[in-house]
């Protein structure tokens, strides 16, 4: 679990990033601390649970270098800030603390603090001395958008981003060559119905009607 703010741990992670030549060599904490201008301990005390969520991946006894989806974060960080936490949500995904997450609301909509708080002390320590980490953890989650906290002061997810439309690709078989004879039109009409078409998914489910009416 943390022992630092949501703010100080991006902080820390985008040094990282800086410090390893963008995620190239692998460097220690003192040298993290020196980008992040954090003192050391802030940095050291911090990479056990940076390392466990898969943050920073260790190299060396010491030596750590960021995950690609942290080097992503930080590259993006200081033109779309928001944009750039997605990467770290996606590692997030796979972490204890986000799996619980994840199956506390398949069950409910909304969680309070206090059934959250429970939740990842039961999972993680049973030492309640630990309760400020715990406290922590949560505004991380909030802090990268893992989790939002609605008026009531309880906690949900983040709206799904809505689907991109995807194109779709119908293939038709050539039912020409039992109905129709081998000349250059019927060959052409077939070359038209086999090649596949580009439509998008609105396009597809939309009903379509054409009425040709010779009067």
């Amino acid at each position: 679990m943390p022992y630092a703010s949501p703010k100080i741990l991006a902080d820390i992670l985008k040094a990282y990033v800086i410090a390893s030549s963008q995620g190239t060599d692998p460097v220690a904490y003192k040298d993290v601390a020196v980008v992040a201008n954090r003192h050391p301990t802030d940095v050291s005390k911090n990479n056990a649970f940076l390392s466990d969520s898969g943050f920073i991946v260790s190299e060396r006894r010491g030596y750590f270098k960021p995950a690609p989806e942290t080097t992503e974060f930080a590259k993006q960080a200081p033109w779309d800030d928001e944009g750039a936490k997605r990467h770290i949500r996606r590692l997030i995904d796979t972490t204890w603390y986000g799996q619980l997450v994840q199956q506390k609301f398949q069950m409910h909509n909304s969680q309070s603090k206090q059934d959250l708080i429970k939740a990842f002390g039961i999972k993680a320590t049973p030492d309640q001395s630990d309760a400020n980490r715990l406290d922590l953890l949560l505004e991380f989650l909030v802090y990268f958008d893992y989790l939002q906290v609605d008026e009531q002061g309880t906690y949900i997810r983040p709206q799904q981003e809505i689907d991109q439309l995807v194109p779709v690709t119908v293939r038709v078989a050539d039912p020409i060559e039992n109905i129709a004879p081998r000349g250059p039109a019927a060959v052409a009409m077939d070359r038209s119905i086999s090649e596949p078409i580009q439509i998008t998914r609105s396009e597809f489910l939309a009903p379509r009607i054409n009425l040709n009416m010779d009067l």
